[in-house]
């Protein structure tokens, strides 16, 4: 198998791992869990597994990580911005929306990307990208408007957090790429969700919160957290 299709076929079931993600997100909240809890439940345990796997393959690595304070530094700006105000404003833009609407939404981020791009390397976007970029900027409107132009077809809050959700999974992307090309992708991501999810902790309300345990609520779970975020990001 050529490394094109290799690739190409693991985009895809990474995008089938996401989307389960957002379905089994949107079950949860319709039963009464927050986007808080979920989104520091998620980062919590998902991290500590990928943080486990990192350390079983990487030991000597990890260890050396943990005691480099310029990387940590970087990784305590990625853990909030790139990974907590993504995940929290992915799932806040599911609450209000729709699984399918704040995926769409979220996946106007390489307009961000590419603009970072552009202004970093001090390079014009060709023609294919400007055109990219009418057509996801269009799309949103659609989406947003249904063509309307005096009302939205959705929740005012619902169109930003799908829009702010876009910007930080920019950020995602962007903010630790010097991390992983030092460090490696399960390692920077797995400690990255791991502080994510322990600066939170006091505030989401997760200590307090009365979590269900019937068949149908770990199914769900299992979907976002060991499908939708293990896996995909292994």
């Amino acid at each position: 198998m050529s490394n094109s299709l290799k690739g190409t076929l693991l985009t895809v079931v990474a995008g089938i791992a996401w989307g389960l993600s957002g379905t089994s997100g949107q079950y949860l909240m319709a039963h009464g869990i927050s986007a808080l809890v979920l989104t520091n439940l998620r980062l919590l345990i998902a991290g500590g597994i990928l943080m486990l796997l990192a350390y079983a393959t990487a030991k000597d690595k990890i260890l050396v990580f943990l005691k480099d304070r310029k990387s940590l530094l970087s990784l305590l700006i990625f853990a909030l911005i790139g990974l907590f105000l993504n995940q929290f404003a992915y799932l806040s833009a599911i609450q209000e929306t729709n699984a399918g609407t704040a995926t769409v939404l979220q996946y106007v981020c390489p307009v961000g990307i590419l603009i970072y791009s552009c202004i970093k390397d001090r390079v014009a976007p060709t023609l294919g990208e400007i055109v990219s970029i009418i057509f996801a900027i269009g799309g949103t409107f659609l989406i947003a408007t249904h063509g309307q132009l005096d009302q939205l077809s959705m929740t005012p809050a619902g169109l930003f957090w799908g829009l702010f959700s876009a910007l930080t999974y920019a950020l995602y992307i962007i903010l630790p790429i010097a991390l992983i090309k030092k460090w490696g992708s399960s390692l920077v991501i797995g400690v990255g969700m791991v502080i994510a999810g322990l600066v939170a902790l006091p505030f989401t309300g997760v200590l307090q919160a009365d979590i269900p345990t019937s068949l149908d609520f770990l199914l769900a779970f299992a979907g976002i957290i060991l499908i939708g975020t293990v896996f995909a990001y292994t």
